[in-house]
């Protein structure tokens, strides 16, 4: 049963009559209230006064008939229902209020008291149907609106294609748009005229599928891509879903235009392959420059002299000095004694050579001189990790000078830098080699050479 509650007016001139309807609405479940009005003028200002769901409705008024009180209310578009009353033979009134816009009509015989809640509870029951299918019309009103707001707004291009026709019909705002069409336009285009000549074929063979009755295959898939070819000839790629309805003879299109993200991606592509070619190429670079300096151990010419510096070996040793003169004393000590040499310097070989007279001794030169097979660009840490390491793995005992560090690190940045030196300082001390770095310390930040200190040995005692 419903919560709902009616309130029923009895428009009634007769007393007693009046009393009896009163007392058997009162009664009634679902009955909120029940006014009473002796006379179609009382009736009106109890309308207008508090709002009336039923009106029960006596056929004889002091001041109107029952129908022509009725007929007013209906040329006033009145929606309240009326239950017309009548008296016993006065059944072509009944019919005659029927005619006008009465619900229902009872008629005062002996049974009138049982009859009249049974016509009560039908009238209020339709009236409840009534109000219940409004409220499903208006949410259902509502709904559309909302459908056709979001249809005409959406980001998405919408349209529907006619299977029979194969034409456009009902495309929304965002595919006139994309499109460039006006509706009268694109409403008389043929599907294909939309789609660019590299797709046409494609898509044809897709509509000659579903036209078969083949969906969502291969052959007739219900999403795909394709260039567009709008009114302005600047082409669109789009996605695009298809959903079909069989039953009206159209397919349901949704696009998107994915253009910028198509561009992007061909963009991407494109950089990728530059990016992968760029890589075969340095690769290639790398190991023509690794082949390159494959440096092979030699020994220096030896000396009939004792060794003037004992350092031990597997450790690097920081030499502070403008010009590396004691560093490079150190270095030919070792190497006149026995000890594989190699020098990495930013000077040119030739002047090391004639300076500390090194005739033998293997030499790389920090430098981007492609003419010759002994340099290494100073910006390339780790072709020339790879030659020192190398080297040191070739020897049974070396001695490894690295001239430069300041060029190195003006290149490279000190953080990059003295991680590839770390690396090598790590390298020597495993293979019971020693590693020389002559500093100018006026070069240097003071934080810088005392992180370097701090993986490194002094030898200014030594050469004191």
């Amino acid at each position: 049963m419903s919560d709902e509650k009616y309130s029923i007016l009895v428009v009634e001139d007769n007393d007693d009559h009046l009393f009896i309807a009163r007392r058997l609405i009162e009664k009634m479940e679902g009955v909120s209230s029940v006014y009473a009005a002796k006379s179609a003028a009382e009736a009106r200002r109890e309308i207008n006064k508090n709002g009336v769901d039923l009106i029960l409705l006596d056929y004889s008024l002091p001041d109107v008939s029952g129908l022509e009180f009725l007929e007013s209310l209906m040329n006033e578009g009145n929606k309240i229902p009326v239950v017309m009353v009548t008296g016993m033979g006065n059944e072509k009134i009944a019919v005659q209020a029927m005619k006008l816009g009465a619900m229902d009509y009872i008629v005062k015989d002996k049974d009138y008291q049982k009859l009249l809640p049974d016509a009560i509870k039908r009238i209020i029951e339709r009236i409840r149907l009534a109000r219940s299918l409004q409220i499903v019309e208006a949410q259902l009103q509502e709904s559309e609106e909302r459908y056709q707001k979001l249809f005409e707004n959406a980001n998405s291009g919408f349209v529907s294609l006619n299977l029979e026709t194969d034409k456009y019909i009902k495309p929304n705002k965002k595919m006139l748009e994309m499109t460039g069409y006006t509706l009268e336009e694109l409403e008389n285009m043929h599907y294909c005229e939309l789609v660019a000549e590299e797709d046409k074929e494609r898509i044809r063979s897709y509509q000659r599928a579903r036209a078969q009755g083949v969906f969502g295959t291969p052959d007739s898939p219900l999403d795909f891509e394709f260039w567009m070819k709008p009114k302005d000839g600047r082409k669109k790629y789009v996605t695009c879903t298809v959903t079909l309805f069989p039953q009206i003879g159209e397919v349901f299109i949704t696009l998107n235009d994915m253009t910028d993200r198509k561009e992007l991606e061909e963009k991407l592509r494109i950089a990728h392959e530059k990016l992968q070619q760029h890589a075969r190429e340095l690769e290639s670079e790398v190991d023509d420059l690794k082949k390159r300096l494959v440096i092979e151990p030699v020994l220096e010419v030896p000396t009939d002299t004792e060794q003037k510096y004992n350092l031990d070996m597997g450790v690097s040793y920081l030499i502070k000095e403008k010009v590396p003169v004691k560093s490079y004393d150190v270095f030919k000590d070792f190497v006149s004694h026995g000890t594989f040499g190699l020098v990495i310097t930013k000077q040119h070989p030739s002047r090391i050579q004639k300076l500390y007279k090194l005739e033998k001794t293997p030499m790389v030169w920090l430098s981007k001189n492609d003419d010759s097979e002994s340099s290494i660009p100073g910006s390339n840490l780790g072709a020339l990790s790879h030659a020192i390491t190398q080297f040191i793995e070739k020897s049974e005992k070396s001695v490894v000078i690295l001239d430069g560090l300041e060029h190195l690190i003006s290149i490279n940045g000190f953080e990059k830098t003295i991680m590839y030196i770390y690396d090598i300082i790590e390298f020597v001390s495993r293979h019971n080699s020693v590693l020389i770095i002559p500093v100018h310390e006026d070069a240097m930040d003071k934080k810088e050479v005392a992180i370097v200190e701090r993986a490194t040995e002094s030898v200014s005692a030594v050469l004191a």
